[in-house]
């Protein structure tokens, strides 16, 4: 509680905070806590939020590829986050083609050839994301004898 403030006062302010200020994020799962002026109040917190994400999925995605590359020795594109990444620049990419085969307005032949041009770039820059992701075979067999 505030110093300075009654009970009541900061009741009602937290209720408000809670109804309309933070109501979209609590909706969508956000925790509310009160942090009181003691040690163990902020460590109570820090292990709520800690408990908490140790159910969730982003501790399995942690925990799978600290796996994959700790113990399993992958690198990072041979890893599951690697190939899901792989899979979503392919993707866009398709979807940056098919932009590409569809006809442009016939605003002016300047117009048109800036918008082909930063479509090509797009697509360029796909490409170039797509190429850091694959390994190539020489490295694939190195990291298969490495011990």
């Amino acid at each position: 509680m505030r110093e300075g403030v009654s009970a009541e006062t900061a009741n009602a302010h937290e209720n408000q905070l809670r109804d309309v200020y933070w109501k979209d994020m609590i909706d969508e799962g956000a925790q509310v806590m009160r942090i009181r002026r003691e040690y163990s109040s902020a460590w109570g917190a820090v292990n709520a939020i800690l408990t908490r994400h140790k159910g969730g999925s982003n501790h399995f995605t942690v925990m799978t590829i600290q796996k994959e590359l700790i113990d399993l020795q992958k690198v990072l594109p041979d890893s599951e986050a690697g190939r899901s990444l792989r899979a979503s620049h392919e993707k866009k990419l398709e979807q940056q083609k098919q932009k590409m085969k569809q006809p442009v307005e016939p605003t002016g032949a300047r117009k048109e050839s800036l918008e082909q041009q930063r479509q090509r770039e797009e697509i360029q820059g796909t490409l170039n994301e797509i190429a850091t992701l694959n390994i190539s075979v020489s490295r694939r067999i190195l990291s298969f004898f490495a011990v």
